[in-house]
């Protein structure tokens, strides 16, 4: 009897190793997003000025962040504009092809800036899961990530 222990236990604790070895290389090569859907890169667009409507303005140094199409069936839109209210760039996070989860209504984005980087995070009430749009040091969009659980 003690013997069907011993050899369960260790039957046991090497299909644990083996399991925990199988799920790290599992996640090598998985990208930017890890096990998120994504990247999801932001096409540069023009914008005309007088069709501009934010749903959300974000103070960033040195200007802000505004957001378009959180919440309606629309590609959400990213732009930012300096001190002085001026256009610098737009983009648009369409859906791509190779990310089969919809992104098209979004809550209101949360600016953090912590050991992880610069994010904005949001809730995709499309899909019902968090996403995240990084962004480098000066506020440039890097990509976005949606979750799929």
């Amino acid at each position: 009897m003690k013997k069907v222990i011993i050899s369960g236990t260790i039957v046991l604790i090497l299909g644990l190793v083996g399991y925990f070895g199988y799920l790290v290389f599992q996640f090598k090569g998985l990208g930017e997003c890890g096990m998120s859907a994504g990247p999801i890169y932001g096409k540069p667009i023009s914008i005309n000025m007088e069709d501009l409507k934010l749903d959300q303005q974000i103070v960033i140094p040195n200007g802000m962040l505004g957001l378009m199409n959180l919440s309606d069936s629309l590609s959400p839109k990213l732009i930012k504009f300096d001190v002085n209210g001026k256009l610098i760039w737009a983009v648009e996070f369409r859906e791509e092809l190779n990310v089969d989860i919809p992104h098209n209504n979004l809550s209101k984005m949360e600016l953090i800036n912590d050991k992880y980087g610069i994010r904005l995070e949001f809730f995709n009430n499309s899909y019902s899961e968090p996403g995240r749009i990084y962004l480098t040091k000066d506020y440039e969009v890097e990509y976005m990530c949606l979750s799929p659980m």
